[in-house]
């Protein structure tokens, strides 16, 4: 979730210019982020 509360969506952050943010900024899942494999796959899938 964005802090606006609305879902953010890989076109959402696809639109955004390379080297914007981290999966940090995107992601609200600690298991997401403390799992090596999953914080790729998580950046992967945003930024192709």
């Amino acid at each position: 979730m964005s802090q606006g509360g609305l879902p953010v969506r890989a076109d959402d952050v696809r639109a955004l210019p390379r080297g914007v943010g981290s999966v940090e900024q995107w992601v609200d899942d600690v298991d997401v982020l403390m799992d090596a494999g999953r914080r790729v796959a998580a950046a992967r899938a945003v930024t192709g």
